[in-house]
């Protein structure tokens, strides 16, 4: 009985250290994503600050008044908040890149949802002759929907309304 039990027990720990051996190196290209997305951040966020400075953006903003309402709440600059905005949606995106490539199938699921809400927040905000409630959902099928959601048949995509 005790030869049985150590015996299952070693294996159970033999699929483990091979499950984490086949889990690390996916890890490890995350944390490199998510670095790279950092550099990447910090960059967007360098250079935008710079261009907002040179557009003196904190001068358009303190005629709009937005530069007082800025200081009354205790926060940084206009350029400052943008610039820090810009970096902290980067690097999330980034973030959440590196989890996906993980391969845990209940984090993917959350992942692409956030990144089809960005998508669609996104083309609301770069095409905005677009009329709010333009397009229309129609279903479709795509093997990768199938392949992440077996259980699923269908997924909605935007389809723009002529």
């Amino acid at each position: 009985m005790r030869e049985m039990i150590v015996s299952e027990l070693t294996q159970a720990f033999q699929e483990l250290a091979r499950d984490f051996a086949h889990f690390l190196p996916r890890l490890m290209v995350m944390l490199i994503i998510a670095f790279l997305g950092w550099v990447i951040a910090s960059l967007l966020k360098f250079i935008l600050r710079s261009i907002l400075r040179l557009a003196k953006f904190d001068k358009l903003s303190e005629n709009a008044g937005a530069s007082q309402l800025l200081n009354q709440a205790a926060l940084p600059s206009s350029t400052e908040l943008l610039s820090r905005f810009v970096f902290w949606v980067a690097w999330l995106g980034f973030i959440l890149l590196g989890v996906s490539v993980l391969g845990i199938v209940g984090l993917q699921e959350h992942v692409s949802k956030f990144f089809l809400f960005l998508r669609a927040s996104g083309s609301e905000f770069l095409f905005p002759g677009r009329p709010p409630g333009g397009g229309q959902c129609e279903p479709a099928r795509t093997a990768t929907a199938e392949y992440f959601h077996p259980h699923h048949h269908h997924h909605f995509r935007i389809v723009n309304g002529l």
